[in-house]
């Protein structure tokens, strides 16, 4: 994405014509307003880099990129049933002596994280879907692993790749904010490092 650089710099004191330069009310409101000009560009300039701007936003930015995408500051992750843990089933049983499961719970995204995400959602809305951009996607949010997508066709899925593994916080981010995008009616699959 690209941020045009804006000039808010404005000297009212030229817009004064020389019959008018000695008069004392009209100089006297022209500095007025260059102050609240320039009170105005300091304004608009922090805005510009704390809000405006996703790759330099401030936290407060960052959840106002969110609330303009609908995307929460948090992703809600699920307590993995399909492992074994102890107490699920119908008697709460201790399945094969394994161990405690967390249930749903919320996992607040920190900044850098939530700047990931809200890059990947302006970047997915403006996808076509292709395979060259969910490569772009997925390499732009997630750099330096190695990410790659490979297509199965006999199980009408997409897997997204990553050599270099990514850390619990990166793969929690992945398989829950849905910034890894699948075209409809396919599936999602990731595999991280060598493993699923």
């Amino acid at each position: 994405m690209k941020v045009t650089n804006l000039d808010y710099s404005v000297d009212l004191n030229e817009s004064v014509t020389w019959q008018y330069n000695t008069a004392p009310n009209i100089t006297a409101l022209i500095n007025y307003k260059n102050a609240f000009q320039t009170n105005c560009k300091n304004f608009l300039t922090s805005w510009s880099s704390d809000v405006f701007n996703l790759q330099t936003a401030t936290y407060f930015g960052l959840i106002i990129w969110a609330m303009i995408l609908s995307h929460t500051n948090y992703v809600q992750l699920s307590a993995m049933i399909g492992t074994r843990a102890f107490g699920f089933g119908d008697y709460h049983k201790n399945f094969f002596e394994s161990n405690f499961a967390l249930s749903n719970f919320i996992y607040k995204l920190q900044p850098e994280e939530l700047r990931q995400v809200l890059t990947a959602q302006c970047y997915n809305l403006q996808s076509n879907g292709s395979l060259y951009d969910l490569n772009h996607i997925v390499n732009l949010v997630f750099p330096n692993h190695g990410a790659y997508i490979e297509v199965d066709y006999t199980t009408r899925s997409i897997i997204y790749h990553f050599p270099t593994p990514l850390s619990d916080e990166e793969l929690s981010i992945a398989a829950y904010s849905n910034i890894l995008q699948v075209p409809l009616g396919t599936k999602r699959k990731i595999v991280n490092g060598t493993g699923e």
